[in-house]
This record gives C-alpha cells, sequence and structure tokens, in this order.
C-alpha cells in the first residue's frame, strides 16, 4: 500500500537566506518554523503544511551539480481567499507588477510580483472559471 504524501513544498536557493524569509512573511503573512544562518522555514498559520522554505544556494546540502545556483524558469503560486489585499500589501511594498491584478477565463483572479533572487511569485484567488474552461477542471 503507497504511502499519502504529508507534505509538499518549494525550497527556494537564495543570497540571503534571512531577507528571502522576511520578504515571504511580509507578504503573504507566513510564520517563521525554523531559522539559522543557512536555512529558514515558514509556514501559514492556519495550515501548518502549507510551507516554504529557503536555503544558502552555496551550502553543502545542496547537490554539487546544483550549488551556487540561484532559480530560475519557475513560480511560486499561492492561493489566498482574497487576492485583492494580497496586492494591496504588495503595492504598498512597491512590488514591481509583472502581471497586474487581473481576472482570467480559466477561473483565477491573481496578479504576480517578483520577489528576492528574481523569484516570480503568482498570488490567486479562485473564481468561477468562464464556459469552456470549467469542464478542464478534474476532481
Amino acid at each position: 500500500m503507497s504511502q499519502p504524501t504529508r507534505g509538499l513544498y518549494p525550497v527556494i536557493a537564495s543570497r540571503d537566506v534571512a531577507s528571502s524569509a522576511a520578504f515571504f512573511a511580509s507578504l503573504l503573512d507566513l510564520r517563521r518554523t525554523f531559522e539559522n544562518e543557512w536555512y529558514a522555514s515558514l509556514a501559514s498559520h492556519d495550515e501548518p503544511t502549507l510551507q516554504i522554505g529557503f536555503v544558502a544556494f552555496d551550502h553543502a546540502s545542496i547537490p554539487e551539480p546544483a550549488r551556487g545556483a540561484l532559480p530560475s524558469g519557475f513560480f511560486v503560486t499561492v492561493e489566498v481567499p482574497d487576492v485583492d489585499a494580497i496586492h494591496t500589501r504588495a503595492l504598498d511594498m512597491r512590488l514591481p507588477m509583472l502581471i497586474p491584478l487581473r481576472d482570467e477565463p480559466w477561473g483565477q483572479r491573481h496578479f504576480i510580483t517578483r520577489g528576492p533572487d528574481d523569484v516570480l511569485i503568482d498570488v490567486v484567488t479562485v473564481i468561477p472559471a468562464a464556459p469552456g474552461f470549467a469542464e478542464d477542471y478534474v476532481g
């Protein structure tokens, strides 16, 4: 019998672990669960399995072929109950709006900004999908 997945979270390689963790904690109202000089983790106040981690990009825990590299080619999507409130916070933080706040026909109201180490952050609230997309959802 297979074992259920108990958690799934990104760990982002960072030049400055403390400032990256502080940025995400401030933008998304996350709580610190662990922090030392080379690693930090954050979690939702309400859902402890919703987590994100940060590791020093040159730390020995990163496999040698990837050590010293920073993230590229991906973004972190965060689903929140009120994207407009987070958008206001992001504007107050003077974050760049790579995609402005908007409704998408596939059922998202969202915006995309850039965080530390050039990580793209897609903040989303689910909305009703338009015809042609609603039937694409599974489960």
